[in-house]
């Protein structure tokens, strides 16, 4: 008992100590858990700013091949009503082509085949009237038919095009909504770091101000001790 009354200051001061170092422990390891959880948090904005990068880059490609889309409905109209006007004029030259003058069916041949070497007899040119006329009305709906077809096939080549950006255009933009549904699970988890981070953060108060009281009691009871032990 003698040993105790003897030692006790010391004891005292022993038991204290002891509870500061727990105490210093412990919040310790919640700096260092915080600043783990700091460290994902970063590296979650990392990828979600890489993320949004992607979806911004794929936005500028999808505005680019909507426009171009745009341009080709354009040419396409155009085109559509290019094809409309030469098959009147073929029409109207094709009823014409009976009104035709002997004279002026060897003019056609002449202007056409670029040569003087025709002969009018009458109404026979190298090659009977009404033959030469039908020959020129082949002749004419061949020609339109092949300015029609030249069309149509820029007309086809511009759809097919326009066809495989679309394609490209509703690609990009499933891309984007699974990359953003990344993005949002990302925010996510970030939202729950923090929490955590906040959580641990109210823990340090907590137990800094129960630290706080601790050391005005240990105070107090060193104080007593210490009285008691010089009044013995």
């Amino acid at each position: 008992m003698l040993g105790i009354q003897k030692f006790w200051r010391e004891i005292i001061i022993a038991i204290l100590v002891g509870l500061i170092i727990a105490l210093l422990n412990n919040n310790g390891n919640l700096s260092i858990e915080n600043a783990k959880l700091d460290g994902l948090v970063r590296v979650n904005k990392n990828m979600s700013d890489l993320y949004m990068e992607e979806v911004h880059d794929r936005y500028k490609k999808i505005v680019r091949y909507i426009t171009k889309i745009d341009s080709m409905e354009k040419v396409v109209s155009s085109s559509e009503s290019r094809v409309v006007y030469i098959n009147k004029e073929r029409d109207v030259k094709l009823s014409s082509v009976s009104k035709y003058s002997v004279a002026q069916s060897a003019e056609y041949f002449k202007s056409r085949y670029k040569t003087q070497d025709v002969k009018v007899n009458s109404d026979y040119l190298m090659i009977k009237d009404t033959i030469s006329k039908l020959c020129i009305k082949d002749l004419v709906s061949g020609d339109y038919a092949r300015a029609e077809l030249k069309i149509t096939k820029s007309v086809v080549n511009n759809l097919k095009l326009q066809s495989r950006m679309k394609d490209t255009v509703i690609s990009d933009i499933e891309m984007n909504r699974k990359t953003l549904e990344q993005v949002i699970s990302i925010k996510d988890s970030t939202i729950s770091l923090k929490d955590q981070i906040i959580g641990n953060t109210q823990k340090q108060l907590k137990k800094e101000s129960r630290k706080k009281t601790f050391y005005k009691i240990a105070t107090i009871a060193s104080m007593a001790a210490g009285g008691y032990l010089l009044v013995r």
